[in-house]
C-alpha cells in the first residue's frame, strides 16, 4: 500500500484530498468487484445484496476515506477469490489470469497480516475440494508461489512479534 500511495501521490500531488482520493477508489473498486463475484458465483441479484450489505457497513465507508491499507485489502479479496474461481471454470484460461492470481494473492499477502487467513482459506478450498486435473497443478503452483513470496515476510512479523510481547 505505501508504494501504491506512494505513486499515487507523484500521480496526483500531495495534498491531504488528493491522497484521500486513492482508498475510495480503491473501495469503490473493491465493491464493483465483490458484485461481479457474487454475481458469477450465485446471481446478479445476489451481487446486489452483497455490494448493498458490504457498502453499509460503517467499517468500509469509514476506511474508504483513511489513509491505511483496508481498502486495498477488500479489493485484493474480491479480485482474488473471483479469478481462483474463473481459472477454475473458464474453459481456457490464460496466462494473464494466472497472473492475476498471483498478483493479487500477493497483493493481498502483502497488504495486510488479516489477510493471510483469506489466502490458507484459498488454499484449503484448493487442496481438499477443487477437482484434481492438469489446471489443478497449475493454480497450485501459484498459490505455492504465492506462498514462498510470503514467507519472506515472517522474518518481519516474528521481530515485530517479539517487540510487541517486549511492551
Amino acid at each position: 500500500y505505501p508504494l501504491l500511495l506512494a505513486g499515487w501521490g507523484a500521480l496526483v500531488g500531495w495534498s491531504e484530498v488528493a491522497a484521500r482520493w486513492l482508498p475510495l477508489l480503491l473501495g469503490l473498486l473493491g465493491l464493483a468487484w465483490t458484485y461481479r463475484l457474487v454475481a458469477d458465483l450465485a446471481s446478479r441479484r445476489a451481487g446486489l445484496w452483497a455490494v448493498a450489505l458490504l457498502g453499509a457497513s460503517v467499517y468500509y465507508s469509514y476506511f474508504l476515506h483513511e489513509l491505511r491499507a483496508f481498502s486495498l485489502m477488500a479489493l485484493a479479496t474480491s479480485f482474488s477469490l473471483w479469478i481462483y474461481w474463473r481459472l477454475l471454470h473458464s474453459r481456457a484460461p490464460s496466462r494473464w489470469a494466472y497472473a492475476g492470481l498471483f498478483m493479487g494473492g500477493l497483493t493481498l499477502a502483502y497488504t495486510h497480516y488479516f489477510a493471510f487467513p483469506v489466502l490458507i482459506g484459498l488454499g484449503a478450498y484448493h487442496l481438499l475440494w477443487a477437482r484434481k486435473d492438469r489446471r489443478w497443478w497449475a493454480i497450485t503452483g501459484v498459490l505455492a508461489l504465492i506462498a514462498l513470496t510470503a514467507a519472506l515476510w515472517l522474518p518481519v512479523f516474528q521481530l515485530g512479534y517479539e517487540r510487541q510481547l517486549k511492551n
